[in-house]
């Protein structure tokens, strides 16, 4: 009896002092719709011991500390996953957040049309995101890559690469996209002219889904919960999320009107229905960034998205 009350005894020590599980590192970037998963811990949709989001400034390193495990989930586009998949096999996409729709974008100084781009110095973060759009913005008005002069600037230095008069024209996305516009800078492309070939995607690989399972779907019905919020009062939600890109609400608003945000109905239609439309998506992704030379050889697709998370969390 004294042996077996011991071992109980022990046993519920263990329990006792086991260590609770370390929060699911998710990185993310200052996109305007990866803010709902700050509103999404603000607003105690996600519990903030189950997650911890890492700010980057740039998408490159997020996704070298990605590769290097140092964070276990991205928000990032499409064009990085299927470029981590080349080099991290097991690379899933397990929900996509939003398309954007104008709000990438290659924008110049006043006067400057797209002829006037012959020889400029257009300032670029020289990775998948950033050259993606500035080989469709060059296609869409009629240049060639060695017709301008490729200036590489992380994401972080354009406003003051711009401001400096370092460069005539860039690449760029919001928050920068309308504080350049607000400078006098002119758009001359946007990702309005190619739809559904700027997607932004909720990225694991296969061991985190293995190892966090429940904690995905909670990810996952958390930024569904603060979309409806969004959408059921965008006027409140606005000046809590721009608060923190330190932007107005005027320019969060505008910044969110250049997005389609896919909610948790649209995920589970998109991935477990006719998935032709995302794979033909990324297929043409991988096409384009091939030609250009950003991709070795297009990688198998099929396997990359991964719906059951998605899948489990609209049963709950």
């Amino acid at each position: 009896m004294l042996i077996a009350g011991l071992i109980a005894a022990c046993g519920l020590a263990a329990t006792a002092c086991k260590a609770p599980e370390e929060p699911l590192r998710v990185g993310v970037l200052a996109w305007p719709p990866y803010d709902l998963a700050y509103l999404a811990l603000e607003e105690d949709l996600l519990d903030p011991e189950d997650f911890r989001l890492v700010g980057f400034q740039t998408p490159s390193e997020l996704v070298r500390s990605f590769r290097y495990g140092l964070v276990d989930v991205m928000f990032i586009t499409s064009h990085f996953a299927v470029s981590t998949l080349n080099e991290v096999g097991d690379t899933r996409i397990i929900y996509f957040i939003d398309v954007s729709l104008g709000g990438d974008a290659l924008l110049a100084r006043p006067g400057v049309d797209a002829e006037d781009l012959k020889g400029a110095r257009i300032g670029v973060e020289v990775a998948p995101l950033g050259m993606y759009t500035l080989v469709r913005a060059l296609d869409e008005l009629g240049l060639e890559r060695d017709e301008v002069e490729i200036v590489n600037i992380d994401t972080a230095g354009q406003f003051n690469a711009w401001s400096d008069r370092e460069i005539d024209a860039v690449v760029t996305y919001e928050p920068t996209r309308s504080q350049l516009l607000d400078q006098g800078a002119i758009e001359l492309f946007n990702s309005k002219s190619i739809p559904y070939e700027i997607l932004d995607v909720v990225v694991v690989n296969e061991r985190t889904i293995d190892a966090h399972r429940t904690a995905l779907v909670k990810l996952v019905r958390g930024l569904d919960r603060a979309i409806s919020m969004y959408r059921s009062d965008p006027a409140a939600t606005i000046r809590t999320m721009a608060r923190r890109q330190a932007i107005s609400a005027e320019h969060f608003s505008l910044a969110m009107a250049g997005v389609e945000v896919f909610d948790l109905t649209a995920n589970l239609d998109m991935m477990t229905g006719d998935t032709r439309k995302l794979l033909d998506a990324l297929e043409k992704q991988c096409r384009i960034m091939t030609e250009a030379g950003m991709l070795v050889s297009a990688p198998d697709l099929t396997p990359m998205i991964e719906s059951s998370i998605v899948e489990q969390a609209a049963r709950q």
